[in-house]
């Protein structure tokens, strides 16, 4: 539940947030406030887009694996 969500956000002043699912958005959503557009952004982003918080700051970005990167991850 959020309890636990708020313990684990807890742990670190940066996170680094995926497309989810509605259930785990709805907590997300609880714990972090977010804005309707950032939770649109986090229901309909594309592999390797990302919604970085750090306190009270939130960007959208888009990671991009070098072909070293990819080729180690499909391993």
């Amino acid at each position: 539940g959020d309890a636990k969500g708020k313990k684990i956000i807890g742990l670190a002043d940066t996170h680094l947030y995926l497309k989810q699912k509605p259930p785990e958005l709805r907590v997300t959503r609880s714990i972090l406030g977010l804005s309707d557009d950032e939770v649109k952004f986090l229901e309909t982003c594309e592999q390797g887009d990302a919604l970085l918080v750090s306190d009270t700051y939130r960007i959208g970005l888009h990671l991009h694996a070098s072909e070293e990167e990819h080729e180690f991850a499909k391993t």
